[in-house]
């Protein structure tokens, strides 16, 4: 067992028990949401490559969510203990922090992807094609495995590990100072955020005057308008997680000692992340029809109705679219 403690607090203690409930549902409320995108994207016969990404990052986030939060985090916090070995434990952390961190990446690649799709529409299936897009991911994530593995086989060669405290109900690093080192990640993550917002703006802009350029007393036209204004803030609060997790991992988290504020901060703001980056595609979920309609628009492979109004300015106002760790792995990038 690792994590011994002086103080011994399981499921009796009501902090652990509210945590551990907590921990339970939103794990299992984020894995059915994001394995129901993984299974709709692997029975789809219609695969794009903006709905690859989605199911990547859906693939990962169910992974962690549950081999993390509800394999490690849940047990430890109502038994009290770890039920894993320091080095299982140490490894699991920080492929989910490595993991993590390629998903951030991906969100770049969802604003090219969108941005490509509106002003190079011509060579958008080629650029963002499966097979390229495909390549691109692997990539990521073959990065980010490589450097997991370097980076942990070294810390636990020096007998650093990552563990879940059972006192703060939140991961923490090694206490020893020579395992201690300054993390970047925070500068990579708002670097990827407001890059990736400029490029969403850029977008939404266009979105709009594409609208301003049809009737503008059509009502349908109007609502597409409200309705695309309304997704560009839900995706920019979207990839705003991150920014917030890790305020409330390194700097919020120190706003006060209390058990309970650790677990939210530390633990509970993290898992939400990756359930409500599953429940925001969960086909599902209210906002599909919406949603729905707003990829059509942005993802269509031909865009007609772009290309249409660059070919053709006459008949542009007739064009409607179509409906058919934190670890030291955020040192390296």
């Amino acid at each position: 067992m690792s994590n011994s403690t002086t103080n011994f607090y399981n499921y009796k203690d009501n902090v652990n028990l509210i945590s551990g409930i907590l921990t339970f549902v939103i794990g299992v409320f984020g894995a059915i949401c994001n394995y129901t995108i993984v299974h709709v994207f692997i029975v789809s016969p219609d695969k794009t490559s903006f709905n690859l990404i989605c199911f990547f990052r859906a693939l990962i986030n169910f992974y962690i969510l549950v081999t993390t939060f509800l394999g490690v985090f849940l047990p430890s916090t109502l038994l009290g203990y770890s039920v894993y070995s320091q080095a299982f434990e140490s490894w699991n952390l920080n492929l989910s922090m490595s993991l993590y961190l390629g998903n951030e990446y991906q969100i770049t690649l969802v604003a090219l992807n969108r941005f490509c799709a509106l002003f190079f529409p011509r060579y958008y299936t080629k650029i963002f094609a499966i097979r390229p897009t495909l390549f691109v991911i692997i990539v990521f994530y073959v990065y980010r495995l490589a450097v997991v593995i370097y980076m942990t086989a070294v810390d636990v060669a020096r007998g650093c590990f990552y563990f879940f405290s059972t006192i703060t109900l939140a991961w923490q690093y090694p206490f020893d100072p020579v395992c201690w080192f300054e993390d970047n990640i925070m500068i990579i993550v708002l670097t990827t955020f407001i890059g990736t917002t400029c490029l969403n703006m850029v977008t939404f802009v266009r979105i709009l005057k594409f609208y301003r350029s049809m009737n503008t007393h059509d009502r349908d036209t109007r609502t597409r308008a409200r309705k695309n204004a309304m997704l560009f803030f839900q995706t920019v609060l979207q990839d705003s997680l991150y920014i917030i997790d890790l305020s409330f991992t390194f700097k919020l988290g120190a706003l006060s000692t209390h058990r309970m504020w650790t677990s939210i901060s530390g633990t509970l703001v993290w898992e939400s992340l990756h359930a409500l980056d599953g429940f925001v595609k969960t086909p599902s979920v209210p906002i599909h029809p919406t949603l729905f309609r707003f990829i059509m628009l942005m993802f269509n492979d031909r865009f007609s109705f772009l290309c249409a109004r660059n070919e053709s300015p006459e008949t542009s106002t007739s064009a409607v679219p179509r409906r058919a760790p934190v670890h030291p792995l955020g040192s390296v990038g």
